[in-house]
């Protein structure tokens, strides 16, 4: 088996990759026309990432960088497929590339708000979240786990969730205020 000699990941950059998942996401996915390989390609861009995180050299420049590899990793994706089918011209996906920069700031905009107001929820409240939504569990399972009925376990991802809606809202409402 061959072994890989060990790089020292700074913790700043393994925060940083984390924290973009969602963003560089919805970067590629706008980039790509919601096409199902996009976690593919996401997960190529992860990869190259890791491999050149030596090219970043502070946090600040984490952002700019990563969705710039993402970009690249998405040509790169539509060149292996062009021959198989009709893929938008350059032009078109330069357009596009432009439109996803300027959505990447409100998507993180809403994420800083949602990682917020995740915090002001009770306890149990972000515990069901993360059950529900981190480890994918359904609700039965999440009774299950906690002793619990499946209709309390609904009502409260229910609350959760609207309360979340309603704080994002006021949250992002206040920042086109201020």
């Amino acid at each position: 088996m061959e072994q890989r000699p060990e790089t020292s990941v700074p913790g700043w950059f393994h925060q940083e990759l984390v924290q973009a998942q969602g963003a560089l996401y919805g970067y590629a996915s706008a980039l790509m026309a919601g096409s199902r390989d996009t976690w593919d390609v996401l997960q190529n861009a992860n990869r190259v990432m890791c491999e050149k995180m030596s090219e970043v050299a502070t946090p600040g420049d984490f952002r700019p960088w990563a969705l710039t590899v993402v970009r690249f990793q998405v040509m790169a994706h539509r060149k292996r497929i062009c021959r198989e089918r009709h893929v938008f011209g350059a032009e078109i996906f330069e357009q596009v590339a432009a439109g996803a920069a300027k959505l990447e700031g409100a998507f993180a905009e809403r994420i800083a708000a949602l990682e917020e107001c995740l915090q002001s929820l009770p306890e149990r409240q972000r515990t069901y979240l993360a059950l529900r939504y981190n480890d994918g569990l359904a609700v039965r399972d999440i009774a299950d786990r906690l002793s619990r009925t499946e209709n309390v376990i609904a009502a409260a991802l229910y609350r959760a969730r609207s309360t979340l809606a309603d704080c994002i809202k006021l949250a992002l409402g206040k920042g086109a205020a201020g």
